[in-house]
């Protein structure tokens, strides 16, 4: 049974929901938080109750964990699949969410023997594309510009435009200086 629009009025909902964004760290995480609502279901309830008490106790473990660096990327992911183009920047989005994404499993798994079952299911939903983000950082530097380690066609291109231009400099400074 859903709870209505009048008992969450009531209950001042949205305030409380108002609040729990405060703390997100991404748009994306802010949306969902946004978009909670209470359940009736009893198990759902438990499991909920459950999920978030080792969330406090993977945050008493480790106080320094954070989801900064993290991306909404699914606009990203979706220019992707309609083959589009994504600028280095946005890729630079992705490689940290991602690098983010398998730290925060990492840490997860790590820590698992203290007692973080439902948690460490959830990790184990996380995809390890560790090598996506390694390849997106030895192609994209932090400046956002593509590197010669991107493809070997882009090293050998970019190898014969400064040969052209340490000829063309030479030859320029040659007429320079016979005048």
């Amino acid at each position: 049974m859903a709870t209505s629009a009048k008992t969450l009025a009531t209950l001042e909902f949205d305030k409380i929901l108002a609040r729990l964004a405060r703390h997100t760290s991404f748009s994306a995480g802010r949306a969902l938080a946004l978009a909670l609502l209470p359940s009736t279901d009893y198990a759902e309830v438990v499991d909920r109750q459950r999920i978030t008490a080792e969330a406090r106790r993977l945050l008493e473990m480790q106080p320094n964990l954070t989801l900064g660096g993290a991306h909404d990327v699914r606009p990203q992911a979706q220019k992707a699949a309609l083959a589009g183009v994504l600028e280095p920047s946005e890729l630079l989005d992705i490689q940290s969410t991602l690098s983010l994404s398998v730290s925060l499993r990492n840490t997860i798994h790590r820590l698992a023997i203290q007692g973080l079952p439902l948690l460490t299911t959830l990790a184990e939903g996380l995809a390890d594309l560790s090598p996506l983000a390694a390849e997106i950082s030895r192609s994209i530097n932090p400046r956002s510009e593509v590197t010669d380690a991107a493809s070997p066609m882009l090293s050998e291109l970019r190898r014969e435009t400064r040969l052209a231009h340490d000829r063309l400099t030479t030859r320029l400074q040659r007429i320079l200086s016979s005048q």
